[in-house]
């Protein structure tokens, strides 16, 4: 009996080892209306990558059902696709820049005094004090 049970363990242990799953490879561009954006952020849990000049990005060991994000630079929005990794997969992604606007106005100090010479120091962040 207990042979059996030693063999038993030991076709367990071998099933455990050789029942792994397949891990497979994405690849594919980040674009913005055909054109390759350097740089973007491409992320699935702690496996992160970088698209190149073309655009061009490759991931692998993924397996099962993922959720991968690209993110470039703040004039892109970002993006996340949910995919099934049970085969090599190309994945094409064209990033949306996003609107711009223009902002205008002048310095003064007192009402109807412009300031000469005033600096201007760019931001993407606008408060008001009042």
């Amino acid at each position: 009996m207990k042979i059996v049970n030693k063999i038993i363990s030991l076709i367990l242990i071998w099933f455990v080892f050789t029942a792994t799953a397949s891990a497979y490879t994405i690849s594919g561009y980040v674009t913005n209306n055909s054109a390759g954006i350097n740089g973007t952020i491409i992320n699935y849990n702690l496996n992160t990558t970088y698209s190149n000049a073309t655009g061009y990005y490759f991931m692998n060991n993924l397996t099962g059902n993922i959720i991968i994000n690209f993110t470039s630079n703040p004039v892109y929005y970002s993006n996340s696709t949910s995919i099934n990794m049970d085969s090599n997969k190309t994945l094409n992604v064209n990033l949306l820049k996003k609107p711009t606007g223009t902002i205008s106005g002048r310095v003064c100090s007192f009402p109807g005094c412009q300031i000469e010479e005033a600096v201007q120091i760019a931001s993407n962040r606008i408060r008001w004090f009042f």
